[in-house]
């Protein structure tokens, strides 16, 4: 819902928006081409996931990046539905001119177009959320087209009925309640705007203000860390994956001291089964049971891991 629902709210509310005339059924068309993009793309993309494996893995940096992406295309939306900012209508959601001639469309086109919408819910295939990741890489161990296409097409076609519920609500608004519904929407469009940057900086270990200060006593880092044991010469780290985040989600550890992480995934399918580590170029999904990360912190500092969302975090302290 924060990555794709905040896409879907924008779009199809500034499509109600600028057709107010639009009948129900018309304002609902939005939703059935960003599903309908969405279920080919999953299903042929998971067909190739089957066939070529894990080659589409992509780095936390890009995931970073994409995610920033999105918030920024929906701040857009957002500010475009309150009406505050009249310069905000002036930013047009087009594709580029190579894929329009490509695609045989004209070459001008309205701030709202069925093909976008199409075309933008075929490429949410590649937006960071852990549970959609858990699919991709069941996919990828069908090790076939078939079973690959059918894997991912199904859970994108089961995740419909949530998006389409999505679309009910902003095609049914009329006359008086559909000013204040815009406007409700454009807030919350940007308030999931806002969840998306601060997720893409934890992606890039940037955000580390959400996580507090460090433990300091008497303005001295702490050094012991209940959570870290020493076992032949090994820091190890014990950590639970829950379908809330990570538990404990907050370490301190010495640095040139090799760690043991060793991460015990209880729910294996949620969000939180893809541990982001961009720091120590560790991109990790999490099997049932007891998962062991080997790392060295060859530098002090405050290091973030996170979910490939960037929305369950954690931080490793290293000091010297």
């Amino acid at each position: 819902m924060a990555l794709v629902g905040g896409l879907i709210l924008g779009v199809s509310a500034r499509y109600s928006e600028i057709h107010p005339q639009a009948t129900t059924a018309e304002k609902f068309q939005p939703h059935l081409f960003f599903n309908t993009g969405r279920i080919l793309s999953y299903t042929l993309l998971g067909g190739l996931l089957g066939t070529l494996g894990s080659a589409f893995q992509l780095s936390s940096s890009v995931l970073g990046v994409i995610t920033i992406l999105v918030g920024l295309v929906m701040l857009i939306m957002g500010l475009q539905l309150i009406k505050i900012f009249p310069w905000a209508d002036n930013i047009k959601f087009t594709l580029p001119k190579g894929v329009s001639r490509f695609l045989g469309l004209k070459k001008k086109q309205d701030s709202y177009s069925h093909t976008n919408t199409f075309i933008l819910g075929a490429l949410t295939f590649f937006l960071p959320c852990g549970f959609t990741q858990a699919m991709q890489i069941y996919a990828v161990s069908t090790g076939n087209f078939f079973s690959g296409a059918m894997v991912l097409g199904l859970f994108a076609l089961g995740t419909t009925p949530g998006m389409l519920s999505i679309g009910g609500i902003s095609s049914s608004v009329k006359d008086g309640l559909a000013e204040l519904f815009f406007k409700f929407a454009g807030l919350a469009v940007i308030a999931f705007a806002i969840f998306n940057f601060s997720n893409g900086l934890n992606l890039f270990g940037w955000n580390s203000f959400s996580l507090g200060a460090p433990n300091k006593v008497n303005n001295k880092t702490v050094v012991s860390d209940p959570n870290v044991i020493m076992e032949n010469g090994q820091q190890v780290v014990r950590m639970s994956e829950l379908k809330g985040g990570y538990a404990p989600n907050r370490f301190i550890i010495k640095k040139g001291v090799p760690v043991k992480w060793i991460v015990d995934a209880q729910a294996p399918y949620s969000c939180a089964s893809v541990i982001i580590f961009s720091e120590f170029n560790i991109n990790k999904k999490l099997s049932a049971g007891e998962n062991i990360i080997n790392f060295t912190p060859n530098k002090a500092g405050r290091f973030i891991f996170s979910c490939s969302m960037g929305m369950y975090i954690g931080v490793f302290e290293v000091v010297n």
